[in-house]
């Protein structure tokens, strides 16, 4: 027992275990949201519908562009890993039906985010929505006006997350299908307000794209994987098929 415990410690121990907290989310905003911003302060005639306006009030120009993910990237509570799934085909070969893959499909995802006091971040989300179909002219805008184009997922193996990213999983043509439900209660004793938002996107990768064993070892841990036939391990050259 003593053995296997040194043994997972020396090929464990430098590479470590992913952690559920170390994780950043930008969110790029759509090119309709900039259109036609509106940067006056809310009146109970203007509301935030329309497309494209987000109806900031004081905080102003600072949402937009680059903005709006850095305030969005520190309100973010809760992300998954996205998923993915071939529909299976029979294809009949000489009499023998053989499974293959088919489409791929990605599951649409629910992303939490904590909402600040003056709901910007609701609003965001709102304005977005408004910019996708506008309930007063009933117009709907093209994919490419309310589409974020790009999206990305950083993932980090240290504590300190401005160093070290281990992977950034790209999310193409995301847009939010869905603002959840929240629930606000006199009973609720000072809870932060949460507001899940489903997003639908095209696909995901990560940056360096082959998700691969060699891409993997390529990235730092072949030299741990080489200490191992100190074990009695397979040596990365044998993993491999060679080198």
């Amino acid at each position: 027992m003593t053995t296997q415990l040194n043994t997972f410690k020396a090929i464990w121990g430098p590479i470590g275990f992913a952690m559920t907290n170390r994780f950043q989310f930008l969110i790029s905003p759509p090119p309709g949201m900039f259109k036609s911003l509106d940067f006056s302060p809310r009146t109970d005639s203007q509301s935030t519908f329309g497309p494209g306006i987000i109806n900031t009030g004081s905080i102003g120009s600072s949402l937009v562009g680059s903005a709006v993910s850095n305030l969005l990237q520190f309100t973010c509570k809760r992300f998954p890993l996205p998923s993915s799934a071939f529909n299976t085909l029979q294809v009949n070969t000489n009499g023998i039906y053989e499974k293959q893959a088919g489409q791929r499909d990605f599951d649409p995802i629910t992303v939490e985010f904590y909402v600040d006091q003056n709901y910007f971040v609701y609003e965001f989300f709102l304005s977005w929505h408004n910019l996708i179909f506008n309930p007063f002219n009933k117009k709907t805008s093209y994919p490419e006006e309310y589409k974020s184009a790009q999206s990305s997922l950083i993932l980090y193996n240290n504590s300190n997350i401005s160093v070290n990213p281990t992977q950034d999983m790209i999310f193409r043509n995301m847009w939010p299908s869905e603002i959840g439900q929240v629930e606000m209660d006199w009973e609720d004793d000072n809870q932060a307000v949460i507001v899940p938002i489903t997003f639908q996107y095209d696909f995901a990768y990560t940056a360096w794209q082959e998700g691969t064993f060699k891409s993997i070892v390529n990235r730092g841990i072949r030299s741990v994987l080489n200490n191992s036939q100190q074990f009695g391990l397979p040596s990365v050259g044998n993993l491999l098929g060679g080198g």
